[in-house]
């Protein structure tokens, strides 16, 4: 049986290959995805529509996970995303909290420091 981390994990190695059909996969039907400094996105069609947008701007990703916890439904993931954004290199220390039911991710929301990724692209 597939561990609620290894969904988790799985997803995010789904960035780096930028497939967002795969990454779509794991979502519930009402997911929800928020990051945080933004109003939340709710529903699959809304976060494919979310991170189909995604796909002008990111030129490659690489997301480094640093640590990653489960506690029954609820996963954490301390990581850092180097992604080639409009040409300009960031990297962006992120942590998130994924909610899991049924093997589906039902809630998943982002923390991470706006500034610091706008910083790198005025650089």
């Amino acid at each position: 049986m597939t561990s609620n981390s290894d969904i988790v994990r799985d997803n995010l190695f789904a960035f780096n290959a930028m497939d967002y059909n795969r990454i779509m996969q794991d979502y519930a039907d009402n997911a929800i995805v928020h990051f945080v400094m933004r109003d939340p996105v709710v529903g699959k069609d809304n976060i494919r529509e979310l991170f189909s947008s995604f796909e002008h701007d990111i030129q490659h990703c690489d997301i480094n996970i640093s640590h990653i916890i489960e506690s029954g439904d609820l996963v954490m993931v301390e990581r850092v995303d180097n992604v080639l954004f409009q040409g300009k290199p960031t990297s962006v220390p992120v942590m998130c909290t994924v909610e899991i039911q049924g093997g589906k991710i039902v809630h998943w929301r982002e923390y991470y420091d706006e500034e610091t990724f706008q910083k790198q692209l005025q650089a």
